[in-house]
């Protein structure tokens, strides 16, 4: 009995001390853990002192940081034109350090002076270095710090050689991270992508890897392109993979990539990345057209907005498409005369010709046939097309999950949306200016069988047709040959 309340005892006794013992060890810790962090916050003080010490002695001695090349920046008025109307020439990124990844170029570097001398005792953070000696590109260590991660940030221990291009590629250099220390002698580099293994000048402050497809380019100049969007790929937006990752499998991500950017000298204020003007669904494949200028973006613009482009769509459908009006007034479902949709879409007026190219027997479609149709949208409403074909003609695009409802065959759902565009004409943003008129007849030989000259419409159109995917070619074979074999 005596035993166990004994036993009782020595257990409340020791356990009482080791909570005791715990909260002291608590506080002990957390006071040393205040006093590392005031210590650090002192040198970290110190040096920023002695930075602006030498910052304020630098109208009489040499300056604590120094540039090596003007930095590619944004102008103020928008985000997306560059500060200048030229990209660096091919000679002038000759002069420039390479980086330590394929097609990097070191833009800026910051050297530390010897008027630091505080700085081999109290070393400094390098995302409050930048931030102090760059505010206009690091305003906030939220902006030095996201730099340091995206890997643009490089850091050479001790002084570097003037005129060795592969100085930040040696031993002595290294991607900075978040938390480094820079002491006397060390210098930063910023470096930015500028070209590729493939092409030797691309668009730069490109800080991602390439995505994983390939994007056709069917026309380019320096003022615009025109290129084949894959089905399947989106226009805009990020999505996160199965892994967690951000997958940049859209069209404007791979665009800096794919396109060159402007000639020395061309006109417009070059973009700092190439823009689209215009969107494809994501299962549409066909053509894109992409501005590289601004006078060119707001030309294309323009022209859309006013229904001056010329589309061109072809599409295979279920069945003949029905509740159309012929466009000359007669029976026109047979082969090359057009007939019209026209019908409210979301509240405002959408219109689309059609026309029939070639028919097929199916069994697994309305009315036993499939039709490929040429289409010219002439607004440009939400699914217009595909709307247009299910709600009104009651005759749905092949493939199109979301507006065919029971109105197709399932297998017709396996091979994607059979709708591509394959044409376009547009008026040049630039050669149709006065100036580029000028430009256009100092123009002493240029073959393109893209660009016509209109003498009666005074007017140069930019016209690409591409072929019909041999896909939509494959079904209606594919599809007539098992009809007449079960006839």
């Amino acid at each position: 009995m005596w035993t166990s309340y004994l036993l009782l005892g020595c257990i409340c006794w020791i356990t009482l001390h080791s909570v005791s013992l715990g909260f002291i060890l608590t506080k002990v810790t957390s006071k040393s853990n205040h006093v590392y962090i005031q210590s650090q916050r002192r040198k970290s003080d110190a040096a920023r002192s002695t930075l602006w010490k030498a910052e304020d002695l630098s109208e009489t001695h040499e300056p604590l940081f120094e540039y090596s090349a003007d930095p590619i920046s944004d102008s103020s008025q928008s985000g997306n034109v560059l500060n200048g109307e030229d990209f660096p020439s091919n000679e002038e990124l000759s002069r420039l350090p390479t980086g330590q990844k394929g097609g990097y170029k070191v833009t800026k570097k910051y050297q530390v002076s010897s008027l630091a001398d505080d700085l081999i005792h109290n070393p400094i953070l390098v995302q409050e270095a930048l931030m102090l000696l760059d505010p206009s590109n690091y305003p906030s260590l939220t902006r030095a710090r996201k730099a340091c991660r995206k890997g643009s940030i490089l850091i050479h221990n001790g002084p570097i050689e003037d005129g060795n291009l592969d100085i930040f590629r040696s031993e002595h250099c290294h991607r900075a991270r978040v938390g480094d220390l820079l002491c006397e002698g060390d210098v930063i580099g910023v470096q930015t992508m500028m070209g590729t293994f493939k092409k030797k000048r691309c668009y730069p402050n490109i800080t991602y890897s390439r995505p994983r497809f390939t994007l056709p380019i069917l026309y380019e100049d320096d003022h615009l392109a025109i290129v084949d969007k894959p089905a399947g790929i989106s226009m805009y937006g990020h999505r996160r993979s199965r892994s967690g990752s951000l997958s940049r499998r859209t069209v404007r991500d791979i665009l800096p990539y794919c396109l060159t950017p402007p000639a020395n000298g061309t006109p417009g204020q070059a973009l700092k990345r190439p823009m689209s003007v215009h969107r494809l669904d994501t299962p549409t494949s066909g053509i894109v057209v992409v501005a590289k200028t601004k006078l060119a973006m707001d030309s294309l613009y323009e022209q859309f907005k006013e229904r001056r482009v010329i589309k061109t769509y072809h599409a295979i459908v279920n069945g003949v498409p029905k509740n159309c009006v012929p466009e000359d007034d007669k029976a026109s479902v047979e082969t090359g005369k057009w007939n019209i949709v026209y019908f409210p879409l979301g509240g405002k007026m959408a219109m689309t010709k059609w026309r029939t190219v070639r028919s097929a027997s199916s069994l697994n479609s309305k009315d036993g046939i499939l039709t490929l149709v040429e289409v010219q949208p002439r607004t440009g409403r939400y699914h217009q097309i595909r709307r247009h074909m299910a709600w009104i003609c009651r005759r749905p695009i092949v493939g199109d999950a979301l507006y065919a409802g029971k109105l197709q065959a399932p297998q017709f759902l396996r091979n994607g949306l059979y709708l591509c565009s394959n044409g376009v004409s547009i008026d040049h943003p630039y050669y149709n200016t006065p100036a580029g008129r000028l430009a256009w007849e100092e123009l002493d030989s240029f073959q393109d069988q893209n660009i016509r000259l209109f003498v009666d419409q005074n007017k140069i159109l930019v016209t690409v047709r591409k072929e019909v995917p041999k896909r939509f070619h494959k079904l209606l074979d594919g599809e007539e040959a098992w009809a007449s074999k079960h006839e």
